[in-house]
């Protein structure tokens, strides 16, 4: 991601396993998703480079991603001639309701020892 005005990067590059063939921002700006020769889209976000979501896996080159209008999905284009969309919705739960839904989840906690407790 390069500053145009200046030419200058403003995160560091977005990586990916082969040559990267499109990118796209989201309407808001807050995103940018990238199709790869390595079989997969990205979303990153733009102020950071730091990627915001697993890769999205394709039997083929990805040749296109982009968003929808509303940013609330993304949809690829592959080499194994298949488009996908994909929910890229924010889940902004706090980290202790994660940590609580995945206890449930499982029936397990781990103590303060990192042993696994059952769940009562």
């Amino acid at each position: 991601m390069w500053e145009a005005a200046s030419g200058r990067p403003v995160s560091p590059p977005l990586r990916h396993r082969g040559n990267v063939f499109r990118a796209a921002f989201s309407p808001d700006d807050r995103w940018v998703v990238t199709a790869s020769a390595d079989g997969t889209a990205r979303i990153w976000e733009a102020a950071t480079g730091q990627p915001v979501s697993p890769p999205l896996p394709h039997k083929g080159v990805v040749w296109s991603a982009r968003f929808s209008p509303d940013g609330k999905r993304v949809v690829t284009a592959s080499g194994d001639g298949k488009a996908r969309l994909w929910d890229v919705t924010a889940d902004d739960r706090a980290p202790a309701d994660w940590i609580r839904l995945s206890e449930l989840l499982c029936g397990h906690r781990l103590s303060h020892q990192g042993a696994l407790v059952p769940v009562a």
